[in-house]
This record gives C-alpha cells, sequence and structure tokens, in this order.
C-alpha cells in the first residue's frame, strides 16, 4: 500500500462542487480497495481568486490500480495531470486535477 495524494482544482470555491466531487470519487472508486480515503478541507485556491482547491489522500496498491483510478477519473493524463477537458467528474467546475504517489507526510 502506497499514499497516494490527488488535489482538484475547481473554477468555482461553491460548497455545491465539493459535495459532488466527493459524491463521484466514492462512488466510482468504490470498487478499489482503498484504505483511510480523507477529504481534507474544501478551501479557496490560493494561486486563483474564486477557485477552490480539495485534496484527497488515502492508501492503495498503486502499481496495481494507478491505471483503474486515472481511466476513472479522466480520458488523458500527461505526467500525472489532467484538465477539465479531460476530466469524467461531473463537476463542470473542474479546472485540474493531480494524482502522484509521491505523497508524504
Amino acid at each position: 500500500m502506497e499514499n497516494i495524494y490527488l488535489r482538484i482544482i475547481s473554477f468555482t470555491d461553491d460548497m455545491d462542487c465539493f459535495h459532488r466531487i466527493k459524491e463521484f470519487l466514492t462512488t466510482t472508486l468504490s470498487d478499489i480497495p482503498i484504505k483511510d480515503i480523507q477529504f481534507h478541507d474544501w478551501k479557496p485556491y490560493w494561486k486563483i481568486d474564486g477557485f477552490g482547491e480539495l485534496d484527497i489522500t488515502f492508501s492503495v496498491d498503486y502499481g496495481k490500480y494507478k491505471d483503474h483510478i486515472q481511466t476513472a477519473l479522466s480520458s488523458r493524463w500527461e505526467d500525472d495531470v489532467t484538465d477539465s477537458k479531460w476530466a469524467k467528474i461531473f463537476c463542470e467546475d473542474i479546472s485540474f486535477m493531480w494524482l502522484t504517489n509521491a505523497f508524504s507526510e
């Protein structure tokens, strides 16, 4: 099991977007044996006023499930990053996502 970090940036800091993202991830990743999933505080994105930021951490056998996770979240990834053109999350406000196993506390 590896510690995984997923950051999602949205075009809005509206809490409704947070709830849609959380519901999507919970449902979409339910068939993967993820442990210790944590949805950290939804907060304004520090780089762009009005954008939102959500950090999610969890543990999973990343080597085995990386492709499955990426395919569930987006149709195209470049260097572990995807943007709104390819994201599959049912939230039209998604700007981009970053997925990595380089997370350390």
